[in-house]
């Protein structure tokens, strides 16, 4: 059963004023979802640097494949350099720098993480968290599973709705604002960019 979503800002028919979003803003969700394809078009239409927090992950680790860290590595060692470059990376924004950051979807279940975020909305970050049904993430996937790994024995689609169950209450908790991510990229990042977090 899929938990429920309670009542956060949505917009999920149609965009309302591109561009009134002049912010910095966190995309978190389940993966397939869309967050770093999204975060680049959000980005270039609000004029702010986009950042993908497993680049800066990788980064931190020197390595160039996430696959690879945990094919040669405990998860543990992932999340840990997960921690430490999403606090770097949230300090080294300035308090009135528009930018778009996407973030795996383990890093919200991540303690650390969490507060880092949490603490992050006190100086201006906004995290939006994209939604999509379980058969359009794993459609998605099965298409293009990219530099991902399976973290259970279970089947995509059994992996992904343990994940949702595990992690909804999470993502939701941490949100300012809730949006389809079903449909394409352009318009999911429109409908972003008209969020109104006043």
């Amino acid at each position: 059963m899929k938990p429920p979503v309670p009542d956060l800002p949505r917009i999920v028919d149609g965009i309302v004023g591109v561009g009134r979003v002049r912010t910095k803003i966190i995309l978190l969700g389940m993966r397939g979802v869309g967050k770093s394809t999204v975060g680049v078009i959000l980005a270039r239409t609000i004029a702010a640097p986009f950042h993908d927090l497993d680049d800066l992950v990788l980064s931190r680790l020197g390595a160039t494949s996430v696959k690879q860290i945990f094919q040669d590595c405990e998860e543990h060692v992932w999340r840990e350099a997960e921690v430490s470059a999403l606090k770097a990376h949230l300090c080294s924004v300035a308090v009135a720098e528009p930018s778009v950051l996407a973030i795996g979807g383990g890093a919200p279940i991540n303690p650390d993480c969490a507060q880092l975020l949490r603490s992050a909305r006190l100086t201006g970050w906004r995290i939006v968290y994209l939604t999509a049904p379980i058969e359009v993430l794993a459609e998605r996937l099965e298409r293009d599973f990219g530099d991902r790994t399976m973290l259970t024995d279970l089947s995509l689609v059994a992996e992904l709705t343990q994940q949702e169950q595990q992690r909804t209450t999470a993502y939701v908790a941490l949100s300012d604002a809730v949006v389809d991510g079903s449909p394409g990229p352009e318009i999911v990042a429109g409908r972003v960019a008209a969020l109104d977090f006043a």
